[in-house]
């Protein structure tokens, strides 16, 4: 069975494409190194812009200084 006609080189033979399948492997070795690392990448821009937010709301909070001329 194929997938589009045989005048069209590009396309794959069904068969082919069952090899391709069963030689691939069941589960991806790196995807919970993947996942970890996304994890802690978001969690390292959650804390950088909860830090910015928070040093925001400080400097907006503190008294400023009046600076007196003689």
């Amino acid at each position: 069975m194929e997938l589009c006609g045989r005048e069209d080189q590009s396309c794959l033979v069904m068969e082919e494409l069952t090899k391709i399948d069963a030689l691939a492997p069941s589960r991806a070795e790196w995807r919970d190194a993947a996942i970890s690392f996304y994890r802690n990448w978001i969690n390292m821009i959650v804390v950088s812009t909860r830090r910015k937010a928070t040093n925001a709301a400080l400097l907006a909070t503190r008294p400023r200084r009046l600076t007196v001329e003689a």
